[in-house]
């Protein structure tokens, strides 16, 4: 619950995620305090966000975004808003550990990075700060984030995959079996199927197809 109060209250607030019935999950829980947050909006498309966030009429103070998204990720959409010039708050949600994507976080410009079984209790927080312009765990403030020079190589945010899981994406992609590749790269099978949900959660596939498109995308087989 947010301690302080702030002129910007109640901070206009919008939310993506590529799941709807979570995107009104956590629109609720900061409808739940409208003293201090306004919902302005939902959605689960990541362009629709992104134009509503840079070119709406009434612009929101924060963005509350999913990590995993369809056609892009939610650093991608960070680092899209950053390189406009926008100074919007941008805390990002994720349903893996957070702690693997602060670095990310940091490098695209987002005020936070929060686990979505945390997001009860610690998203309100973040969201207040956010809108004060602040970071919190290690992320940068928003002057800080939207400042010159910020995102000049474009948006993309390119996973970081270890040679293992590269190696093993890039048989599967070649029409392997799990087996083949296992006896391929000497490793159990079970090993092999590791490196592959590892690289699905990093790269926030919901399939291996999904994985590989991506894989492909970002030149992530050589």
């Amino acid at each position: 619950m947010p301690s302080s109060e702030h002129a910007g209250w109640p901070a206009a607030v919008v939310v993506l995620d590529n799941d709807p019935f979570a995107a009104r999950a956590l629109a609720a829980v900061l409808s739940h305090d409208p003293r201090h947050f306004r919902v302005m909006w939902w959605c689960s498309s990541a362009p629709e966000a992104i134009q509503r966030c840079l070119h709406a009429r009434e612009l929101p103070q924060v963005l509350v975004c999913d990590i995993a998204l369809s056609g892009m990720t939610g650093m991608d959409v960070c680092a899209t808003i950053r390189k406009a010039g926008s100074r919007i708050g941008v805390v990002l949600v994720t349903a893996y550990d957070p702690k693997e994507y602060v670095a990310d976080a940091v490098s695209v410009g987002a005020q936070a990075v929060l686990g979505k079984d945390e997001a009860m209790h610690g998203l309100m927080e973040a969201v207040q700060k956010a809108a004060a312009g602040r970071g919190v765990c290690g992320c940068p403030d928003v002057s800080a984030a939207a400042g010159p020079g910020r995102n000049e190589g474009g948006p993309r945010v390119v996973p970081r995959l270890s040679e293992r899981e590269r190696a093993v994406m890039r048989f599967f992609a070649k029409g392997m079996k799990a087996d083949d590749i296992a006896e391929r790269l000497d490793l159990s099978r079970n090993t092999v199927m590791t490196y592959s949900h590892r690289a699905l959660r990093k790269l926030h596939a919901e399939n291996r197809e999904e994985a590989m498109e991506k894989c492909g995308r970002y030149d992530l087989f050589k």
